[in-house]
């Protein structure tokens, strides 16, 4: 063999081994597009019967104190989410009916939340009644994509002045601010009490302090507030919310306070674990959509008539529940546009974890 065909020979083996790689390629291609395609995530499971939906949340809340929440949010009047579409919550951890020392700060970590909201959330300030600020935080610069369905959440640390010269019962407001481009604000507002010394004097409403029942079971009232830019309040108390683990039947008190400025209530209702997907933040755990349960839904309540829903605690798993409070008023806002009216509803809701034990 010559060096020529030496040379040809060598080469036609390179071709011949290119090709067999390129048909071992093309093999492997034509496995791939002959498999199926991988199958869907399964859904996430449905809750445990057993175990309570909140529980996650008990390492959160500090001795001696409840876990209480408030949202406002002003959808349309048929519910769906909109270009003037506002949801925000505040929650914690807080001292409610306990008896603190004056000059000792309340340090907390507070949970904001934000859906499908295109405002900004700016500021988180805790008021002393009738509206001592006592807390401020720096501008927050809070935002929220409006398409994404999980709402967004942030811990924002708290230390609440306490530096007062009298004792007795004093409210507490909870307070987060978001605000629009065109300069449109929303407040998710609370009120609760705490004393500082003497349980028989109080600086606040007469009837927010600590009360017995005849089983010696304590309970404190409560109020959720919402405000709106030209609506003023919506507001909804909780008279007796539990101070220690619940059983049995328990009665819940509730009613729809009417603030001198706003429009007459429409809507008072009590909820059982419901909740729309939550994001999570810091150490407050992630929470999935929950359906929840409708406990009672009245329409054109009786405004300031005291309402009482009693709940077989009995039926639920033991550990902690959230039941919510809330009230609508249903509102007609003149945007700025000539002619232009937008009819929504504004609501205003309470939440409190309670712990169930039978």
């Amino acid at each position: 063999m010559t060096d020529r065909d030496e040379e040809i020979e060598i080469f036609l083996g390179f071709i011949k081994g290119s090709i067999d790689d390129i048909d071992n390629d093309v093999a492997s291609i034509r496995a791939l597009l002959a498999e199926e395609p991988p199958p869907d995530p399964p859904p996430d499971p449905p809750p445990d019967p057993d175990t309570a939906p909140f529980e996650a949340f008990r390492s959160l809340i500090l001795p001696g104190d409840t876990y209480i929440g408030v949202q406002a949010q002003w959808p349309a009047l048929d519910g769906s989410l909109g270009a003037k579409q506002v949801h925000s919550h505040s929650e914690g951890s807080f001292p409610l009916g306990r008896t603190l020392t004056a000059g000792q700060p309340i340090d907390r970590d507070v949970l904001v939340t934000m859906h499908q909201n295109r405002y900004e959330g700016i500021v988180y300030r805790v008021d002393r009644a009738p509206g001592t600020t006592v807390f401020k935080s720096q501008r927050l610069n809070l935002t929220h994509d409006e398409d994404e369905p999980v709402a967004q959440q942030w811990v924002v640390p708290v230390s609440i002045e306490t530096e007062i010269t009298h004792s007795g019962w004093e409210k507490y407001r909870m307070r987060f601010k978001s605000r629009a481009p065109e300069g449109e604000e929303l407040i998710t507002s609370s009120e609760w009490p705490v004393n500082f010394g003497d349980p028989n004097k109080s600086h606040a409403n007469p009837d927010h302090r600590i009360f017995e029942d005849t089983d010696g079971n304590l309970f404190i009232p409560a109020d959720g507030k919402g405000w709106f830019t030209k609506l003023e309040y919506s507001r909804v108390r909780w008279h007796n919310i539990p101070l220690q683990p619940i059983s049995g039947n328990y009665a819940i008190e509730f009613s729809a306070p009417r603030h001198s400025h706003h429009s007459p209530i429409k809507r008072l209702a009590v909820v059982l674990d419901k909740t729309h997907p939550l994001s999570g933040a810091g150490d407050f755990p992630a929470v999935p959509h929950l359906p929840g349960t409708m406990l009672v839904d009245i329409t054109n309540p009786d405004e300031n008539e005291v309402k009482i829903y009693v709940l077989d605690t009995t039926q639920l798993a033991n550990g902690l529940h959230r039941i919510a409070v809330l009230t609508e008023t249903e509102e007609t806002l003149v945007t700025g546009a000539p002619g232009e009216e937008l009819e929504r509803f504004f609501r205003a809701v309470l939440f409190v974890l309670v712990d169930v034990q039978n």
